[in-house]
Parts: C-alpha cells; structure tokens; sequence
C-alpha cells in the first residue's frame, strides 16, 4: 500500500537530517493501545491482499481512535486499490492540515479525482498545496496533469514554478523534474532544452532506463 511508502519515507528523511525518528507509538489510553494494535493487524492483512479483513481490523481502530492518522491513510488506501475513489477520496480529505501528512494525503486524492476525469478539481487542489505551502511535488503533479493533455505549454511553466521554489537550480533529488520537463521540452518542439535537461537528468541518474531510453530514442 502506497501509505507504508508515506511513513516509512518520513523515517527515512528523519534519519538523513540526523533526527532520532519515533519507531513506537507513545500510547496515552487503552483505547489508543488498542487501536494502535488493530490498525497492525489491519495494515498487515492489507500486504497480504486480504482487503475485507483488513477493513474490519481497520474500523475498529478507527471506532476507538478516529485521529490515527495513519489509519485513515490505510482506510482510503484500501478503498482506492477496491475501486471505491469516492470513500478514499473522502477519506484522503479527512486529514487535517496540521498533520505531518497532509499534503500527501491531498496529492493522493487529486489523482483519484483526475483517474475519475475531475481534473479541474485535481488542479484546484494541487493550486491550492503549491500556493499556500509551496508544495514542489504538488507543482510538478500539476505539470504532470497538463503534459498528459498534451498542454506542454502550461506543463513547461508548471515544471519552471518548481524549479523556482527549489531556488532556480534542480538538486538531484529532483532529477525526475528534470525528465518530464524535458520531454516536455521535446514533444513541443524546443529540442536544445530538451536535451539539456534529459542529459541533467542523466548525469543525476547514469543507469536509468527511462532516460536512456527517452534520449535514445529522441536521438
């Protein structure tokens, strides 16, 4: 479930800026506890594609601690992988905004909306993530949207918000902006920006196919 990659990133990130990450829950009732307990259960029958057990175990926690975040993460991803976008999306939305997880709760549910064909709403929500907290990925989500239209315009200048707000130099952390504005780049026609940031992004990522195969091929 793409929600482990959310929890397990945010240690990962902890650890690199040196920062001691929380590895166990700080259980202040027996009511956290046990919902802590069940939510296990649930995220793991979840690994294992057993989708209805993990929806009980999963409401359970959510009946004894509606705040766990991560629950609610498990919940609308559950709902997503069973074809019910509507409840994720309802889901993905109940994350409040001052949860650490906010924004990728809201990246989430702008893909649902735009794989359900609510594109317009998918911008607005992006919009309102790279507005109001300069959200990188929400802009380059928004340049993703328009170069799958086929409006590299609007996709090339979505792609140059972000690199703006990283400062006007890509890191390459951020390779993979570097990869869709160029192709972005080159299927508008502008072929020297093309290349330049398909070979930026090479330099980032020597061995990646994508890339390789991209710049083979445009060659």
């Amino acid at each position: 479930l793409n929600q482990e990659n959310i929890f397990l990133n945010d240690k990962i990130s902890k650890l690199e800026r040196g920062e001691k990450p929380q590895i166990f829950p700080e259980i202040k009732s027996a009511e956290q506890g046990a919902a802590e307990a069940l939510f296990d259960m649930a995220r793991l029958l979840g690994q294992e594609y057993n989708d209805e057990s993990a929806l009980v175990f999963a409401q359970m926690a959510a009946y004894l601690h509606p705040d766990l975040s991560k629950n609610r993460f498990l919940l609308a991803a559950l709902a997503a992988r069973n074809n019910h976008h509507a409840e994720a999306i309802k889901a993905y939305h109940s994350i409040l905004a001052d949860d650490k997880n906010y924004k990728d709760a809201r990246r989430t549910a702008a893909s649902l909306l735009e794989e359900q064909g609510y594109t317009d709403q998918a911008l607005q929500e992006l919009e309102k993530l790279a507005r109001e907290y300069s959200d990188i990925e929400a802009m380059i989500q928004i340049g993703d949207i328009f170069r799958s239209q086929e409006n590299f315009a609007r996709a090339i200048a979505a792609y140059n918000r972000a690199e703006k707000a990283l400062g006007g130099t890509i890191p390459s952390d951020y390779w993979h902006l570097l990869y869709v504005r160029g192709m972005a780049y080159e299927q508008s026609g502008d072929w020297p920006k093309a290349e330049k940031d398909l070979k930026k992004a090479l330099e980032y990522q020597p061995s990646h196919p994508y890339i390789l195969n991209y710049l083979g091929y445009a060659w």
